[in-house]
């Protein structure tokens, strides 16, 4: 038998089985292959495995595990052996061919995988961006076509290793390399063969910045292709770096490009070994070698340094301009030229004519080796030895060897700066090189320029270049001074002006194989006479200025760099290197003057430098923080709040797969709460929403009652009568009660910041700790309505009294209550007891057993979704957890107050913008800096002074600037006078709107002529606020002339004398007699004056321009976008131009409004300053007048009422605000009647103050009611008169003329007659008529006083209370999250009847809905003016509808709270108009807008109500009328459907419950 199936086996195989050593009882399953067939049993090694299982299914496994591995070996080996020769026989060498063959027509030859498809790449980066969503990917970090593809194969399993650093390029640099291969006759090797980019490796000393790029690369497309995580890669990228790159002791070096290259491949051989034949994955595998192994410590370990070599040779010792042989020319002036070498061949050796350099085939010059050498001074040709080197290299220089010590000619330098300069840098001059990136071949060495001082980061990281670099500059410019450079590859320098040291010139010379690129240089005509003078060779720049185009190429160039100057383009490969003085090089330390002195920088004069000092070894950084797995943590993280040392909570959480964040001063140090930049940045994630779960733990020592008890013991600094402090504490008492309240309201302040945003907390503290009568305390807990458990410490292990009370949102945790129900004495006291140490027994009680966080953590658990990977974030760390707001992410802001074509978010500037004040910009900021107006503007804020920032002699230096800029782009002469009675150069500020081409080009003309009042319509319009109709203007009412002032002005007539000198002084009014006033005037009218006074302000003078008559008569063509009424023309037009005006001043990133003339600057820090004073000079050279001790600059300022602050992202009503209101509410708070200008003071109040508590608007309508509702006055009519009544009414009963015999004031209306309700004119002839005269009700609209009613008495006394009581920090944006579901409500009414029904879809679910039916006796108890046909109150029907909805979508939440926007559709305006306003004043609708309020604050949902017909509401209307009878469909589960009773929508008081509720307790609960 066995030898009847051994001869179907095919002899080969058999024969090659048995040498593979496979046993003979194995040999059956190898029927029908052969050896070919054999070798391709699987097409990759991966499958192997499951293929040799497959064959041995039917056969009988070895009993033994290592006969089991012996039979797989051998089969793998026989697999192995038949591959080999299958691939070695003539058939599949041709196949192969063939296939190669095939596969260079689509890809690439050689070793290289075929290119990744646009759609491939695509979808890669799109996940990559919803994985790490803060990482940005742009050209300069995003991997190139090669590598990606690269990176592809090498990902997949068993094909895993090192990555040539060779191909490690961004799209940038390979986009780069491809630009730069110069154009030739293509040939036909050039159209067979793909030439590779490949990136140059130093052989010397690399830097960090080299490093990042190299290993970044590899990170983000390893990432990117699913391969390992990004955190996991940049932290072995990290360790990696910092190895490499450490700082060395005297005698050691850091490990060479070369060998860095060989460790790194080392490693990633190791790591592929485990990955490929182990099964490890990639990640395991990189964090065994970044935290587990020490290979790569071991192979980047620190090297034997060489011996020193002394210093290159002092410049002034040698002679000539460089070169090899004879030098020509002396090399000063502004046209040195480049000099030629005298160069022999050498005789014997073979010359070459080109040569291969970076995948780029170079030409040599042969005229430049000859004895005559080269005589073309813009030769394209490379000057280079043609003699190759014995190892195949082109004549390579080594920075610090001896041929760059002796060589400074330009094809050595160009040789230095090919060789050892890195690839890009961060771009920071974006104004120059082309901006919109990160990076950029432009590099700067020496001293920084700009506002900061120091040394730049690039002149460490290559000392031996910038070393050569400065040799070689001053063997062109011997007698130069300078203390900076800058080396640019191709890069397009745009028309700019440099901000160098006054005085001082800069130094350019450029080389390469290049064609143009010569420098524009706006000279004046008497300077280079002989070359033409052409505008600038910049498509962005003016075309009316004009310039030279001065050749630099292999010659140098001096020139004042503060003129405008730009780049010609230029085809080829070009490098530019231009040294120039830093500003602020006199700011330099005496280390860092020393530091640029070794590097052979020329310094300036001595005698300005400070002293050289000795050199002292540079402080570490510190290292950047960890980047975040951002899906681990958003949506899934809790916060601890003094977690103690041991955190047990933290830990807890942690092991259960929940991502945390302790903080406690314990841990570090950095944990501080008492510094606002700690507590400000905690505060803003909070209202970020990324906190799903806040537990803070206040420190209780000094809220502690045991202080209270008589006896030895410390003193306490508080009592509940004396929560603020008791009288006679000491300072340094004082400073710890300012320190406990401080820790304790900043705790309360997060808790409600994450209570806010849509989380929850837990607030922690001795069950009777004073803490709970905290006002901030109680508040909190009232405004959430959160639950007060108490926990006892013998219900979770401990034997001793101890109780602490949670005071907590989350209901769940209701389930840890468990008070102590053991008699008294059970328990081991460890209040007041003392250890042995002296401290006391219940400081070691703080931190909770561990039963308790376990019941805590599983209580909270429905709060999170649990991670494999839970992340113990950093404080460090927080910065990753803030939400970006992108260019396009809402909110948009629309308004600045410089009208419709203007924005106040310069984040970038608008589209078609031109920065036609660049050249204003840069010579301001030059003279700014070099005043050092931005320190002394901190100083000028800080004492606010109310003098101006700058001199006299300062403001005409900035005229000056502005001077000659006008003048060159207008040709007119600037004329800088101030007409009388204002204080604006009028003339100059015409010119310049002229030149900017200001849209209101009618409003310095208008200015000139005198300000038009609007009176006689006679207004331009200025084309850039909304324009109104022609049924818009005013009519003109009759001019009142007033004797008297208002009671300001009466009760101060000192400070209204000294205001109106003040005025009259500044020549701003002019004082005339009435009779002059008509004789001058056709038309006379005279207002009001009022003398404001405001606490910490000084005294305002006011004018009452609407009393007189004019304002009401005075027509304006258009509506200004912020308040302003009738200064709409004389203040918001000019402010609108001046903010317009300055939006393009400052150009940079920023956000700038005025809202009337106050005005608002908000931008990053490093540039505030200097712009500030850029608008400041500006306002002082035409005459714009400032207010300077309002003047405010920080993070935190004021503004029109309002504490912002931009570092935490919140707002408050300031104190002075407070104070207000409760003045103005006071005189309404009594008894009687109040006074209707009173009432209207606190309605306009109060409309201001709802803008930040949107939640407290509805409950307005009730003002305003009684403000619409003047109280009745009784009338008397003769009734002989009375037939003639009629025709003095108007059919709304309003009196359109006075009766006969009567003072009825017109516009008053008629409410009863002799006790006659009169509703109708129909009504009067019911009213009974005698001899005796006819009593009528009126009521008068203009009425002085009017009644209020018991509710708008109580929405006062809330609102004094308000401004007395403590006032959380509230969020200027919530995160807006929006569902993707579906949801519609509706309701229906008839007779007493009604209906609601509403649903809420998400997509692949089932709907959830309700359907309820109400009659009218079911709303009786609330108390509301319902109409008898609920159908006349359809809209309140509706709007509960809504609010439905939000109760229905809370269901779903943990907790029943979410902070979200949900879409809902109603077919209803009315409803929709209340749930978006919450504002009516009509009645029973405005209560239900107050449900609406309380509902959506509770549950933090807000709605978003669009409208919907009535046809398109089927599903909501079904639902509504459904009587619970007829058939819904299949659609609508029952098992899905929420019910909801009248009480579940109207019961939303706040509601503070005890748990268990019979526990005993010192204070009382908030109510």
């Amino acid at each position: 038998m066995a030898t009847e199936e051994a001869s179907t086996l095919d002899a080969e195989l058999l024969s090659l089985a048995k040498e593979c050593r496979v046993p003979q009882e194995y040999h059956e399953i190898f029927q029908g292959f052969d050896v070919p067939l054999f070798g391709c049993l699987v097409s990759e090694a991966s499958q192997l495995d499951t293929a040799l299982a497959q064959l041995l299914e039917n056969s009988e496994e070895p009993d033994s595990a290592a006969g089991k591995l012996r039979l797989l070996s051998s089969l793998r080996l026989l697999f192995e052996s038949c591959k080999k020769q299958s691939l070695a026989s003539p058939t599949n060498k041709r196949s192969d061919s063939s296939e190669e063959a095939h596969s260079s027509t689509v890809g690439w030859t050689e070793q290289f995988p075929p290119k990744l498809s646009g759609e491939k790449v695509i979808s890669l980066q799109k996940s990559f961006h919803s994985r790490y969503p803060g990482e940005v990917l742009d050209p300069e970090n995003f991997p190139s076509s090669r590598l990606l593809a690269y990176a592809a194969k090498v990902v997949q399993k068993g094909e895993l290793k090192w990555v040539p650093w060779k191909i490690r390029m961004c799209q940038s640099q390979q986009d780069s390399l491809a630009m730069r291969r110069p154009t030739k006759t293509p040939k036909l090797e050039d159209l067979l063969y793909d030439e590779v980019p490949q990136r140059e490796i130093p052989s010397g000393q690399v830097g960090a910045n080299y490093l990042s790029g190299i290993m970044g690369l590899l990170s983000t497309s390893l990432a990117m292709l699913n391969g390992a995580h990004l955190s996991v890669l940049r932290k072995f990228e990290r360790k990696f770096i910092r190895l490499a790159t450490q700082k060395m002791e005297s005698g050691l070096r850091n490990p060479s490009g070369e060998e860095l290259m060989m460790a790194d491949r080392q490693l990633w051989s190791q790591i592929s070994d485990l990955v490929n034949l182990h099964n490890w994955s990639l990640d395991d595998a990189l964090t065994e070698f970044t935290e587990v192994r020490g290979d790569m410590a071991s192979l980047l370990q620190p090297r034997m340094a060489p011996p020193r070599r002394p210093d290159f040779p002092a410049p002034h010792l040698r002679t000539g301009r460089g070169g090899k042989g004879k030098h020509k020319g002396d090399g000063k002036g502004k046209h040195a030229s480049g000099g030629q070498g005298n160069h022999s061949s050498t005789g014997g050796a073979k010359w070459v004519t080109k040569f291969e350099d970076k995948g780029k085939t170079r030409l040599l010059c042969r005229d430049f080796s000859s004895q005559k050498g080269c005589s073309f001074p813009d030769c394209k040709f490379e000057h280079l030895c043609p003699v190759p080197r014995p190892d195949g290299r082109q004549d390579s220089v080594t920075l610090g060897g001896e041929d760059a010590a002796e060589q400074f000619d330009w094809e050595t330098c160009l040789r230095v700066l090919q060789q050892h300069c890195p690839l890009a840098a961060p771009l920071i001059r974006s104004h120059v090189p082309d901006s919109g990136r990160s990076q950029a071949s432009y590099f700067n060495a020496g001293a920084r320029a700009g506002s900061q001082s120091g040394i730049c980061n690039f002149t460490f990281q290559h000392e031996l270049l910038v070393k050569y670099v400065n040799l070689f500059l001053r063997t062109f410019f011997a007698d130069a001074t300078w203390t900076s450079f800058c080396i640019s590859h191709n890069e397009f320098a745009h028309l700019h002006s440099d901000f160098n040291f006054p005085g001082s010139l800069n130094y350019t010379c450029s080389l390469g194989p290049f064609e143009k690129g010569r420098l524009w240089v706006q000279l004046p005509a008497e300077c280079l006479p002989h070359l033409e003078r052409v505008p600038p060779p910049d498509s962005t720049a003016d075309t009316s200025l004009r310039g030279v185009l001065v050749s630099t190429r292999r010659s140098g160039f001096s020139f004042d760099g503060r003129i405008p100057h730009c780049s010609e383009p230029w085809s080829g490969d070009r490098w530019v290197i231009t040294a120039y003085t830093s500003a602020t090089w006199q700011s330099l330390s005496g280390v860092d003057f020393q530091r640029l002195t070794d590097l052979h920088f020329p310094m300036p004069g001595k005698e300005d430098s400070p002293p050289p000092l000795a050199l002292d070894p540079a402080p570490s950084l510190p290292s950047p923080p960890e980047i975040l797995d951002l899906q681990q943590v958003q949506g899934n993280l809790f916060v601890e709040l003094f977690s103690g040392s041991s955190r047990p909570l933290s830990a807890a959480f942690l092991q259960s797969g929940i991502s945390v964040m302790s903080l406690d001063i314990l841990r570090s140090t950095t944990h501080d709460l008492t510094k606002d930049s700690v507590f400000e940045l905690l505060l803003r994630l909070a209202f970020s929403g990324a906190i799903s779960l806040l537990h803070a733990s206040p420190p209780g020592r000094d809220y502690s009652r045991c202080k209270l008890r008589k006896g030895p013991g410390p003193k306490p600094l508080r009592t509940p009568a004396h929560m603020s402090g008791v009288p006679g504490l000491s300072s340094e008492e004082k400073a710890r009660l300012d320190l406990s309240s401080q820790l304790m309201s900043r705790a309360v302040e997060l808790a409600h910041a994450t209570f806010k945003a849509g989380g929850h907390y837990t607030l922690e503290n001795p069950a009777n700790s004073m803490i709970w009568d905290e006002p901030a305390v109680r508040l909190l807990l009232q405004k959430s309505s959160a639950d007060v458990i108490i926990v006892s410490a013998c219900a979770y292990g401990w034997d001793i009294y101890k109780r602490w009370a949670f005071a907590s949102t989350f209901r769940d945790m209701q389930q840890l209550a468990a008070d102590c129900r053991h008699p008294d004495g059970s328990h081991a006291q460890v209040a007041g007891i003392l250890d042995p140490s002296g401290g006391f027994v219940s400081q070691q009680t703080s931190e909770f057993p561990e039963p308790l966080a376990a019941k805590f953590v599983s209580s909270a658990l429905p709060l999170f979704r649990r991670s494999e990977n839970p992340v113990d974030v950093a404080l460090d760390q927080l910065l990753q957890l803030l939400p970006t707001k992108g260019q396009f992410d809402p909110p948009f802001a629309h308004q600045d107050g410089a009208g419709i074509f203007s924005v106040p978010d310069w984040s970038f500037p608008p589209s078609g913008a031109v920065d036609r004040l660049g050249q204003v910009r840069q010579a301001l900021m030059s003279k700014l800096f070099a005043m050092k107006a931005p320190l002394r503007l901190r100083e000028h804020v800080a004492s606010k002074a109310e003098h101006s920032l700058f001199s006299d002699k300062e403001i005409s230096e900035f005229r000056a600037v502005f001077q000659e800029f006008l003048e060159a782009s207008s040709g007119q002469k600037v004329d800088w006078s101030v007409k009388p009675h204002q204080p604006y150069a009028l003339q100059a500020l015409r010119l310049l709107s002229e030149v900017l081409e200001d849209p209101d080009a009618s409003l310095f003309p208008t200015l000139l002529e005198g300000v038009p009042s609007g009176y006689f319509q006679d207004i331009p319009p200025s084309r850039v606020f909304i324009p109104l109709g022609s049924e818009s203007a005013h009519p003109t009412e009759q001019l009142v002339v007033h004797n008297s002032n208002w009671k300001g002005a009466r009760d101060n007539p000192e400070a209204l004398e000294s205001l109106i000198q003040e005025e009259l002084a500044n020549n701003y009014i002019e004082e005339v007699s009435l009779e002059e006033a008509r004789r001058r005037w056709e038309h006379v009218a005279v207002g009001k004056l009022n003398v404001v006074i405001v606490p910490e302000k000084n005294p305002r003078l006011t004018v009452d321009e609407t009393i007189s008559g004019v304002n009401p008569s005075c027509s304006i063509p258009e509506r200004y976008n912020l308040p302003g009424i009738y200064q709409a023309f004389r203040t918001s037009r000019l402010s609108g131009f001046l903010v317009r005006t300055w939006h393009s001043l400052l150009w940079l990133s920023h956000f700038l409004s005025m809202y009337v003339d106050d005005l608002i600057l908000a931008m990053q820090t490093g540039a505030l300053d200097i712009s500030a004073c850029l608008i400041l000079a500006f306002a002082a050279v035409f005459g714009v007048r400032l207010s300077w001790p309002k003047l405010q600059l920080g993070s935190s300022v004021v503004w029109i009422g309002w504490q912002l602050n931009y570092r935490s992202g919140t707002v408050q009503v300031t104190a002075t605000k407070k104070e207000k209101l409760a003045s103005v509410l006071r005189p309404l708070l009594g008894e009687g009647r109040v006074e209707l200008r009173d009432l209207q003071k606190a309605l306009g109040l109060l409309q201001w103050l709802t803008q930040l508590h949107v939640e407290l608007r509805p409950w307005l309508s009730v003002l305003y009611d009684d403000a619409t509702r003047p109280p009745a006055t009784s009338y008397s009519v003769d009734p002989a008169y009375w037939s003639q009544l009629h025709a003095c009414l108007s059919d709304a009963l309003v009196f359109i003329t006075v009766p006969p015999g009567t003072a009825i004031p017109l516009g008053s209306k008629l409410i009863s007659a002799r006790h006659v309700e009169i509703s109708c004119k129909a009504d009067l002839r019911k009213v009974p008529l005698t001899s005796k005269r006819v009593w009528l009700r009126i009521a008068d609209p203009l009425a002085r006083f009017r009644r209020l009613s018991k509710l708008s008495r109580k929405l006062l006394s809330f609102w004094y209370d308000w401004s007395q009581s403590y006032h959380f920090h509230e969020c200027l944006h919530l995160p807006p999250r929006r569902l993707d579901c579906v949801m519609a409500a509706d309701a229906f009414a008839s007779g007493e009847e009604l209906g609601i029904g509403g649903f809420v879809e998400f997509p692949g679910s089932p709907p959830m809905w309700f359907s309820e039916r109400y009659s009218l006796s079911d709303f009786k108890y609330l108390d509301l003016p319902l109409h008898h046909d609920a159908q006349r109150d359809i809209s309140c029907w509706e709007t509960l509808a809504q609010v439905g909805l939000m109760l229905l979508y809370a269901q779903l939440c943990p907790g029943g709270r979410m902070r979200l926007i949900l879409p809902s559709f109603s077919d209803n305006t009315g409803a929709e108009a209340v749930c978006a306003k919450l504002l009516t004043t009509k009645s029973p609708l405005c209560f239900f807008a107050q449900l609406v309020a309380m509902v959506s604050t509770r549950l933090g949902i807000r709605l978003d109500v669009q409208h919907i017909s009535g046809e398109r509401n089927e599903d909501a209307d079904l639902l509504s009328r459904w009587d619970e009878q007829a058939p819904l469909g299949e659609r609508w589960d029952l098992d899905m459907r929420y019910r909801f009773s009248v009480q579940d929508f109207f019961d939303q008081r706040h509601d503070v419950r005890l748990f268990p509720s019979d526990a005993h307790i010192l204070w009382k609960l908030p109510r």
